[in-house]
């Protein structure tokens, strides 16, 4: 047994012990495959991965916890920012799947989703940018379908922009304000999407002034006929 497995382990002495499931009824226990994220996940695969997103949602519960125990606000905000985007993506995928949630697995004693969650909302985040946006430089990227070198031409117009928070994690802000300069709050992380004929591209980005910084590929998928 290994990570995220839930097999349980029973004696079992051929021609004395009787099978409790036939290959027959084996054969049909699991429910269909089915694609998230452009990626085909099989029944066990599917509850291997739960597990994996349940682990990484108790990792930033305790992170949340931790950072308000010493008090330090802003990688406290950081670690709830991706504390949301972890349960929308356990949301996402059960759905994805049909899959059951099990709740018990995200709990963590002691934490007040009620409370963290509440600071979360507080927060002032920036408002989708309405007008269009172009990236100031080509990006390379690999394709993670063909494995092949591509790119996106510079003044592509990127879509449904918007800061993700402002002040971003301090190291990262401070080995940005190394190499860039500015002050740390002047730097925003950035998200959008770029839309072609047959696909979508997500794209993440630092932004200071106004002037992108290290804009990354983060996912490809496929638009709906």
């Amino acid at each position: 047994m290994g990570a995220n497995c839930r097999h349980n382990w029973y004696a079992f002495f051929e021609g004395i012990s009787e099978r409790v499931w036939t290959k027959e009824m084996l054969d049909n226990i699991d429910p269909e495959p089915f694609e998230f994220e452009d990626k085909e996940y099989t029944f066990y695969e599917a509850t291997q991965k739960q597990r994996q997103i349940e682990r990484t949602i108790r990792k930033y519960k305790h992170r949340v916890m931790m950072y308000d125990k010493v008090g330090d606000d802003e990688s406290k905000l950081i670690a709830k920012v991706r504390l949301q985007r972890q349960r929308q993506l356990y949301k996402d995928f059960n759905k994805a799947g049909k899959l059951r949630p099990t709740s018990v697995n995200t709990h963590v004693y002691g934490y007040n989703k009620d409370r963290y969650n509440e600071e979360v909302k507080s927060r002032k985040f920036r408002d989708i940018y309405t007008e269009k946006r172009f990236m100031q430089s080509r990006l390379d990227y690999i394709d993670h379908i063909t494995n092949f070198k591509e790119f996106i031409p510079s003044k592509t117009i990127i879509n449904h922009s918007k800061a993700i928070y402002k002040g971003d994690e301090i190291r990262v802000v401070n080995k940005l304000c190394e190499k860039y300069g500015g002050k740390p709050n002047e730097w925003s992380k950035m998200v959008g999407r770029v839309d072609s004929e047959l696909y979508y591209f997500d794209v993440h980005w630092h932004e200071k002034n106004n002037i992108q910084y290290e804009m990354k590929f983060k996912h490809k998928s496929r638009r709906k006929k």
